[in-house]
């Protein structure tokens, strides 16, 4: 692995523990009865799922209730429930006008992933 993957590598670590610990701290602000610091937020997810949505419900036990949009006409599609641990490397957002201009980065982040999946199989 070349050093500049590798220091991809750690920041992109760096940023898992982030919200891992960041998750830990709103579950804490959870089980005190404060507010779910994640509804309400739109969301672009990984490489692999290449989801756009919206979270909207908190299911407990770690569970959130999100909705789908349409990458053709932007239209909600259909919900999924997913474990806090499958959204760290997800983008959040906390209007829509943000998570629209936040594609443009994920995007590109998506992409270099999927070239990077495709070496690794090489």
């Amino acid at each position: 692995m070349e050093q500049s993957e590798l220091a991809e590598e750690f920041r992109n670590l760096g940023k898992s523990i982030n919200f891992l610990n960041a998750s830990v701290d709103y579950l804490n602000e959870a089980v005190r009865g404060k507010a779910d610091p994640l509804l309400g937020h739109f969301f672009l997810s990984d490489a692999d799922r290449g989801w756009q949505g919206e979270v909207v419900d908190s299911a407990g036990g770690g569970f959130y209730l999100v909705y789908l949009y349409s990458w053709i006409h932007g239209c909600r599609t259909n919900k999924k429930l997913v474990h806090i641990s499958d959204m760290a490397s997800w983008e959040f957002y906390d209007n829509d006008e943000d998570w629209r201009q936040g594609y443009k980065h994920v995007s590109l982040r998506w992409e270099a992933e999927r070239q990077q999946e495709k070496a690794n199989a090489s």
